[in-house]
């Protein structure tokens, strides 16, 4: 007799899932504040009576410079100047710079965009069960989100100092990017089991001796 194909994930693989998604969602928040945001870089100066203050901050899209007392004066585009960036990106090497902070900025986006590619293809494996192929797609596609994330800061970083909260943020998102993979790739494990044996995983009566006389 034919078993009955199973229409969603055992119980485990759906429960581990579920925590996969919890951390997808909060570094694509994560990830999204920190890229969007230009407290990357920043510069800090002193005066008189005031030991420190930020003078200006900058990200691979724009930089923004404050007053003395912490209020924002302007921002601008990168592509109109390197202004406010670190001293050796306004140098005779600007052309060069320019291209960095591009690239970098475009390879965080896409990682950023395999991420939620990732967040979705979790939920379809979370409450659907999938034909077997399908389960190499969820950590597939979070393993790129890292790894783009990982070269887009890598190449950052020739043209930035990561000394400020979005940079932190981004970097956090990156780490709970790598826990969702982790935990995508074990449920996917579970249910390509399932799917290859077309049975609930751990199931399988054991079987008893037999005793010969």
């Amino acid at each position: 007799m034919a078993k009955r194909r199973r229409s969603k994930p055992d119980s485990i693989s759906q429960i581990v899932s579920l925590i996969s998604l919890i951390f997808g969602i909060a570094a694509l928040v994560l990830t999204c504040v920190g890229l969007g945001t230009p407290e990357w870089y920043i510069r800090y100066g002193s005066g008189y009576n005031i030991s420190s203050y930020r003078i200006s901050s900058a990200n691979f899209f724009y930089s923004c410079n404050y007053y003395i007392d912490n209020t924002l004066d302007r921002c601008v585009q990168r592509q109109e100047s390197m202004f406010y960036y670190p001293n050796f990106a306004q140098i005779e090497w600007i052309n060069a710079y320019q291209n960095v902070a591009e690239h970098a900025g475009a390879l965080c986006i896409v990682g950023i965009i395999f991420l939620s590619f990732g967040i979705l293809f979790t939920v379809i494996m979370t409450v659907v069960h999938c034909p077997s192929p399908f389960y190499c797609f969820p950590p597939g596609v979070f393993f790129l989100a890292c790894l783009f994330m990982a070269v887009g800061l890598a190449e950052g970083s020739f043209i930035l100092i990561y000394n400020g909260y979005s940079a932190i943020l981004f970097q956090t998102g990156q780490v709970a990017t790598i826990l969702a993979l982790c935990l995508s790739t074990f449920a996917a494990g579970r249910n390509h089991f399932a799917s290859c044996t077309d049975a609930g995983i751990n199931t399988a009566p054991k079987k008893s001796a037999v005793s010969v006389t």
